[in-house]
């Protein structure tokens, strides 16, 4: 007996999902911003402007991303008991995870009869992104290294070696995964330095990439949109917290290039740290010569061992949670 070939798309396809209704309005779009400072709240506010999006609220941070190894686990211990007398397909695996991942993606759809935007400003364990969300266009903003540490400076009071290192290692993930998924229709990696000097253009590109009609959008808005959270604005405002109120942007708003004052001994030091990454994102580098003092050197040295012991901490912390729950389920 031979079976017909049909033209229905393939089940658990994005195509046969539309098809049975599960997502109306298209899937769910992820913004994540490679660190803090990158620009994720603009670029949220300008999907936002798009009159088939809901912008997820009050959820501003979704950090879904960010703890999706916790889902992973699941799976692994789920298939772990799975006995190898049965020879289950390794493919079984593959598409439960995919399961728990529209698990999710259910609940950010179900929210509105629109096109539902979320985002984070953390790509912490986007390599796994594809694995559960592969249905849900991505959308990664970079930024230069310079620019982003500065503004985690002044914002958030980060020493400048902490700010070299947590870019360079969001770097670095936002680079695998270009390598791994560079021909993802579903996948756009942006520049936020593009999206401030031609927003019209990136936006028209993002709405074709996340599958939003671009004649829908309201292009001749995007002069209006007001800024939030600038460390430029907070300083010229003269108060003491970073918020995230919308500001009227002035005459002198201008994000690009906040490091120009740096010693040329910070801008060796970034080159030391992140120096690669910034050009493989096709960023310059600020090209300073001479060598640094030996209290530069042990002023960065101190740092630099501060850094480490606050990653151990974390990892610490993680490892001991970790344990807290498979005992409790024990």
């Amino acid at each position: 007996m031979t079976t017909q070939p049909t033209n229905e798309p393939p089940a658990g396809s994005p195509e046969a999902r539309e098809a049975d209704g599960r997502y109306p309005a298209g899937p769910p779009v992820f913004i994540l911003g490679m660190l803090q400072r990158t620009g994720t709240n603009h670029l949220w506010d300008l999907f936002g402007l798009h009159p088939d999006v809901e912008l997820l609220q009050p959820v501003f941070e979704d950090h879904l991303v960010r703890w999706s190894p916790h889902l992973l686990a699941y799976v692994e211990d789920v298939t772990r008991c799975w006995s190898p007398e049965w020879e289950v397909p390794e493919s079984e695996g593959t598409a439960l995870a995919a399961s728990v991942g529209r698990g999710v993606v259910d609940w950010l759809a179900d929210r509105s009869d629109r096109r539902v935007v979320t985002k984070m400003p953390s790509v912490e364990s986007a390599s796994h992104y594809f694995e559960l969300f592969a249905d849900c266009p991505l959308v990664v903003i970079v930024r230069d290294g310079r620019s982003v540490s500065e503004s985690g400076v002044r914002s958030f009071g980060w020493s400048y070696e902490r700010a070299f290192r947590r870019w360079d290692a969001a770097a670095r993930i936002v680079l695998d995964l270009q390598e791994r998924h560079r021909d993802r229709p579903g996948l756009a990696v942006v520049r936020y330095e593009d999206i401030i000097e031609k927003p019209g253009e990136v936006m028209r590109q993002l709405c074709l990439t996340t599958g939003l009609d671009p004649e829908r959008y309201p292009f001749d808005e995007i002069e209006r949109l007001p800024v939030r959270g600038s460390s430029t604005l907070r300083s010229e405002g003269g108060e003491e917290a970073i918020h995230w109120t919308p500001v009227e942007r002035s005459d002198s708003f201008n994000p690009k290039e906040r490091w120009r004052d740096w010693s040329p001994h910070v801008h060796r030091r970034f080159t030391a740290v992140a120096g690669q990454s910034q050009r493989a994102l096709g960023y310059d580098l600020e090209p300073v010569a001479g060598r640094d003092t030996p209290a530069e050197q042990a002023r960065d040295l101190r740092d630099h061992l501060d850094v480490r012991w606050r990653e151990v901490r974390v990892k610490l912390g993680r490892a001991r949670r970790a344990v807290r729950r498979v005992h409790g389920r024990v």
